[in-house]
């Protein structure tokens, strides 16, 4: 579908609904992220895909996205994990309330195992599933956490892929 350098953006049908579609980054994995001094992270050089299931109408634009995402912890020095959110700048789309970008664990019993051990060079890959999230859903991940955040995404029956979706917050 699209590329950036070294890292390519796979996009299937979702199984589930005709209507969206699952894209997933392959090459960020190559090298690994930086963990600044003083952060912890579950592996000492992590490597990471994303993975972010989006309506068709907006695929194109959530494939720019993840793209520009594979590089922002090359750039930045930084690291990108479970439970953290990045803010955008912008809308996901335009017209959207959604301006940030949470990281969660992927739904396994669709896109496999949240990590992958590579036996030949023993890297450890870890799949992060990329949910955009309202200013309001940020506050609420700021204030109390990944779990309330999930929670209350969970409990709203929020449709993760819709990025014209209202806040739940």
């Amino acid at each position: 579908m699209a590329s950036l350098g070294h890292v390519d953006i796979l996009s299937w049908p979702d199984p589930e609904d005709a209507t969206v579609v699952v894209l997933a980054t392959v090459g960020m994995s190559e090298r690994p992220m930086n963990v600044p001094s003083g952060r912890s992270c579950v592996s000492r050089e992590p490597r990471v895909e994303l993975v972010m299931d989006v309506g068709k109408s907006a695929s194109e634009a959530a494939a720019r996205l993840l793209l520009d995402l594979s590089e922002f912890p090359f750039v930045r020095q930084e690291f990108l994990h479970w439970g953290h959110v990045v803010p955008l700048g912008r809308p996901i789309v335009e017209n959207s309330a959604l301006t940030h970008l949470y990281l969660s664990f992927p739904d396994t019993t669709r896109v496999g195992p949240e990590t992958v051990l590579v036996e030949s060079n023993h890297a450890r890959i870890d799949l992060l599933w990329v949910i955009p999230i309202s200013e309001q859903e940020c506050a609420v991940f700021d204030a109390s956490g990944a779990g309330a955040l999930e929670s209350l995404l969970e409990q709203g029956g929020v449709v993760v892929s819709d990025p014209f979706r209202r806040s739940v917050a």
